[in-house]
């Protein structure tokens, strides 16, 4: 009950509704009634008077005579809504060329409205950030530290579980400085759009209140806003900028070429110099304990164009540089050198020779060993200071890098090799300190080498170090100047979106509220509805609506306890078993007319834990539940129009809804439309950061929505949307059992004992 409404008042005209709603819904263009706000003829007004609302399936002159003479002392408001009607119901009245192009692909199929499921993320060969650098998704195993993204920058987040979600169809996403990512087509990105300012419908609703007579301060208080931003509105002072630039989790399949995803420009902690491994029985040792700069170059340098000699029979241990120039021959014997190495170039072989078993061997423990195709980017690098890995990148450009000429004042430097792995290693490796990179790109070459052809597959791509101290000029551009990213994070243009076919998908889960991570240096999000807790055992349900999950609309029959739940529906291409996320559990049995409904709800208990998740697509965590007012705004989202907002107009509805037949619901929410067919069963929260639950949307019109109370479902499924502690088993008292056996056991042996000695006396 809102603040600005007596007590009296408000169960006044609740008693008049009970009395007179027989009445008006007995009129055939009457299909709702309840409680509303008007103030000045306008209808859900917040702060308004209370008054009686009544919906029109169609408004027709003189209807008000329909009104009792009880109730012309009641003010009461009429509008027409429409055919209210179950709104998966409605689904054939959308066309299939808008069922393709506008609706959102699982999840929220038909069969369970938005429900967040686990169907499949990223491949097996992305790379999540952990503490230290990076590892392979299939690697990350629960209690594995990774880095997150928040709104106040980057933090470390600890993974709770880990997911192998089968084989799915998967999509390539490459943006223009190179970076990549294999993920399912609803897997969500975090994406720059450009939306309609929030604070404007303020600004115009503060001006009505305004014109209606409202001051400044009742302003302020009903639009929960300071006093001073009314007044510079009211005064012409100021004015909200009709578009702003939000932030939004957007599934794979709602972004397209040309939209920015937010990147991570440059790792988020400070890299240490790395103890090198202790070799003491050769003669000639390393002169430094920890990684250098110098030394970095030389590892960088070898990864390019090294190779290990090991033979131990002969006790022969050398590392081999192949290098044509002589100037660069010179620059690396004179950096081994400063570590206390001898080295000697061969100008005739084009080879440069150290001699040193301490080199060597120190160079096989750091896991630098192997040949042109099998070499990789070692772990330890990617925890190193900055300045340490740009030293090794540059290295590796001295040996199989070229300058190009540019116009600008930053170095492009081309790599070009034959080793993948290797390749992507480095890309990561510059993306990381804040170098900008060009995608990996494949071509077929031939050479001639000494006489010889070789024929074979290269992959060559272009590193761009900035030349001024900080981001570079892409990542400070005016996109990013749109929005306030925290440090550490840039936003980068979609090139590419491509399907390459079918693979074995994963996913992990973190215990931070922002719930993502860090793949391939690209923010992607960690999870996909609307989960509830058993009153009783504290597990995980699945909630949708009784006529999404529990109805066969072949049969129009309800189904059993037990029936598989398919993600995405049937209507979506969802099959049986390889869709099947749960079975269902319990659901309130909806009455068709002149029987009185309160909820049209279900409940599915999950397959296993790990195809649901805590949080909502686009809201986040379901709150408490909370009684709405009339204005409020609330949220929802669905599977056909994702996230809407809305205004209540109308509580402590009653409303006939066209489903099985007629059937008639009490004590319901109507909001403006904001919900469309396919929506079914769509989590609905106050528009806020709490997210207080409202509850579930199950049917509408092309005027209004109509929302069941989370109230009522909780009461009559036994259900919560918040956690609930998982009741313990009181332990059984073994000392009194065994007690009272033992008493059992003697009066049993007394009575035995009773009865042979009457029988031998007889």
């Amino acid at each position: 009950m809102d603040s600005y409404w007596s007590v009296e008042e408000w169960n006044k005209i609740l008693r008049v509704i009970a009395r007179f709603k027989d009445h008006f819904l007995s009129h055939p263009l009457v299909n709702c009634i309840g409680v509303t706000r008007i103030w000045k003829g306008e209808i859900g007004v917040l702060g308004g008077d209370p008054a009686i609302f009544i919906g029109l399936e169609e408004y027709r002159p003189k209807i008000e005579s329909f009104i009792p003479r009880q109730l012309m002392d009641f003010p009461t408001t009429f509008k027409e809504i429409g055919r209210v009607e179950m709104l998966s119901q409605r689904l054939e009245y959308i066309p299939l060329t808008a069922r393709t192009e506008r609706w959102r692909p699982a999840p929220g199929g038909v069969s369970i409205g938005h429900v967040r499921i686990t169907a499949g993320c990223v491949t097996e060969d992305t790379l999540v950030l952990c503490t230290p650098g990076f590892k392979r998704i299939v690697d990350v195993k629960p209690g594995t530290k990774v880095w997150v993204f928040t709104p106040n920058g980057a933090k470390v987040a600890n993974v709770v579980r880990f997911y192998d979600n089968g084989v799915r169809d998967v999509y390539l996403l490459r943006t223009q400085t190179g970076r990549e990512i294999k993920a399912t087509d609803y897997h969500p990105f975090l994406v720059l759009r450009r939306v309609v300012n929030p604070r404007l419908e303020l600004y115009n609703r503060a001006l009505e209140l305004r014109r209606m007579g409202f001051t400044i301060s009742r302003i302020a208080k009903i639009l929960n806003i300071p006093r001073r931003t009314v007044r510079r509105w009211i005064n012409g002072v100021c004015r909200p900028k009709e578009f702003v630039w939000i932030l939004k989790w957007e599934p794979l399949s709602n972004i397209g070429i040309g939209d920015h995803i937010v990147i991570l420009t440059e790792r988020p902690f400070e890299g240490r110099p790395l103890k090198l491994p202790r070799i003491a029985k050769y003669r000639r040792k390393l002169t430094i304990v920890r990684t250098t700069e110098d030394f970095m170059f030389v590892v960088g340098y070898f990864l390019g164009d090294g190779n290990l000699v090991v033979r131990k029979k002969n006790n022969l241990y050398k590392v081999v540089f192949a290098e044509g120039d002589y100037k660069k021959a010179e620059k690396i014997i004179l950096l081994l050198k400063k570590m206390g190495l001898h080295a000697k170039y061969y100008p005739k072989r084009c080879l440069i020779e150290c001699r040193s078993g301490s080199l060597c061997m120190v160079f096989k423990k750091l896991g630098l060993e192997g040949n042109a195709h099998t070499k990789r980017v070692p772990p330890w690098v990617f925890t190193l200071p900055k300045g340490q890995i740009e030293a090794f990148i540059r290295g590796f450009i001295f040996a199989d890098g070229y300058l190009h000429k540019s116009k600008t004042r930053e170095k492009r430097y081309g790599i070009e090799i034959c080793n993948y792995e290797l390749l992507k290693g480095i890309q990561l490796l510059a993306q990381l300190i804040g170098w900008r990179t060009t995608s990996i790109h494949k071509r077929y070459r031939e050479r001639r080498i000494e006489g010889r052809v070789i024929k074979g597959e290269t992959y060559y791509m272009d590193i761009y170090e900035p030349v001024e101290k900080g981001r570079h000029k892409y990542y400070s551009s005016k996109i990013c100047s749109r929005v306030n990213l925290p440090k550490y994070f840039g936003i980068d243009r979609v090139v590419e979106i491509k399907h390459i076919g079918k693979e074995r998908v994963y996913d992990i889960e973190t215990d931070c509220e922002e719930h993502n991570f860090i793949a391939n240096n690209i923010v992607i999000h960690n999870s996909f509805g609307c989960r509830v807790f058993d009153k009783y055992t504290g597990r995980r349900l699945i909630l949708s609506n009784n006529h999404v999950i529990a109805l066969n609309w072949g049969t129009m029959m309800v189904g059993r306890k037990g029936d598989p739940i398919l993600q995405p529906g049937p209507y979506d291409g969802g099959k049986d078993p390889d869709d099947r996320i749960g079975y269902l559990e319990r659901w309130v049995d909806v009455e068709p007319y002149p029987f009185e409904n309160l909820i049209d709800a279900a409940v599915a208990l999950p397959v296993s834990d790990d195809v649901i998740r805590d949080d909502v697509l686009e809201i986040g965590i379901p709150g408490p539940v909370v009684e709405p007012d009339v204005g409020s705004i609330v949220k929802k989202s669905g599977r056909t129009t994702g996230l809407s907002k809305a205004k209540i107009i109308c509580v402590s509805a009653t409303v006939d809804v066209m489903g099985w037949g007629s059937c008639r619901f009490t004590d319901q929410i109507v909001t403006e439309c904001m919900a469309e067919p396919g929506d079914s069963g769509s989590y609905t929260a106050v528009d806020s950061p709490e997210n207080q639950s409202v509850g579930l949307v199950f049917a509408g019109s092309d005027e209004v929505t109509v929302v069941c109370k989370a109230s009522h479902i909780e009461e009559m499924l036994n259900v919560s949307f918040t956690p609930v502690p998982i009741p313990e088993v009181p332990p059984i008292p073994i000392v009194p059992l065994m007690a009272a056996g033992m008493f059992v056991g003697f009066l049993i042996a007394s009575a035995g004992y009773s009865y042979a000695k009457r029988v031998k006396m007889m």
